[in-house]
């Protein structure tokens, strides 16, 4: 078993440092070394609490909020206890991502606003970005324009220099439509075209 671990480790330093260079973003790699730096209860916790958080992910998709939210809360509650920065972050921002489909927004950007001091905290600019662009959905269903393109904006930017091209091209699409409901019809169009051109660069369906 104690091989078989260190050889998991080994696969995922590997992956991580592959990612590290193609993203420019060391995160997952410090993640990597931080998670063979402890204890061995440590990171069974930390397995079972990421775990959690797929399986209610799963279940938000198979049968609805109401049957992944108890799940989403005992994950976070494991993220928390082992001060797991990352993880409680990516913990909040599925919480939050699932109140703002449910159409509860003071849940969605309480949650999703811890998401992103957290995801900063702990340095994940990937999961910064996403959380960013959650919170401009929020804005937009609160008739917060402004917000939401001042939120869309600072996700490009971040999505911009981490080289998350697949990010960009939709946060383009978001920024697009958004100009279009603030009757910059210009700006539309070439943030519009901005998302299809880097989608067809990057042979992804526009």
């Amino acid at each position: 078993a104690d091989g078989e671990s260190a050889e998991a480790l080994l696969v995922a330093s590997r992956l991580a440092e592959a990612h590290a260079a193609a993203w420019d973003d060391p995160f997952l790699l410090g993640q990597v070394e931080r998670f063979a730096a402890h204890p061995v209860v440590w990171r069974q916790g930390k397995v079972t609490a990421d775990s959690l958080r797929r399986v209610a992910a799963n279940e938000y998709e198979r049968s609805g909020f109401d049957a992944a939210v108890g799940i989403w809360r005992e994950s976070l509650r494991r993220s928390r206890a082992l001060a797991d920065t990352a993880g409680t972050a990516a913990t909040l921002a599925n919480l939050g991502s699932g109140f703002l489909r449910e159409s509860v927004l003071d849940s969605a950007d309480v949650d999703l606003t811890e998401a992103l001091r957290l995801s900063r905290l702990a340095g994940d600019r990937l999961a910064e970005g996403n959380v960013l662009g959650a919170l401009h959905f929020v804005s937009l269903d609160r008739g917060d324009l402004a917000g939401a393109r001042e939120r869309i904006s600072e996700a490009i930017a971040l999505r911009k220099r981490i080289g998350d091209t697949r990010g960009e091209a939709a946060d383009h699409n978001s920024l697009g439509l958004l100009s279009w409901d603030l009757g910059d019809l210009a700006g539309a169009r070439r943030e519009l075209q901005t998302a299809l051109d880097m989608n067809r660069r990057d042979g992804r369906d526009a």
